[in-house]
């Protein structure tokens, strides 16, 4: 339950910290928790064995896009999901050094 709570307070860091430059930007149809959702069920992991978890708001190409990474047990994960469809738009994961 901790560490569900660590991961909550991080989002929030994160999403206060990429509105605070974008002004003029929508606010995304997907929120951060839910972007964190598809990508840990994609990579068929539970949120309470993931560590080192970043989760950015980004822009590729006029698109704003979640930026998602963790590690669970021996692998890292890699994930953007598109923030207006909530679709994983790139995936990518390999064993952890």
């Amino acid at each position: 339950m901790k560490r569900i709570a660590i991961i909550l307070t991080a989002l929030l860091l994160v999403l206060t910290f990429a509105a605070c430059g974008s002004g003029e930007a929508e606010a995304p149809k997907i929120s951060a928790e839910e972007a964190l959702s598809i990508a840990l069920t994609e990579a068929g992991v539970t949120p309470e064995s993931v560590r080192n978890l970043e989760n950015r708001l980004e822009r590729e190409n006029g698109v704003a896009v979640y930026e998602i990474d963790f590690k669970s047990g021996i692998l890292e994960y890699s994930y953007d999901v598109n923030a207006e469809t909530g679709a994983v738009t790139e995936s990518d994961r390999e064993i952890d050094d």
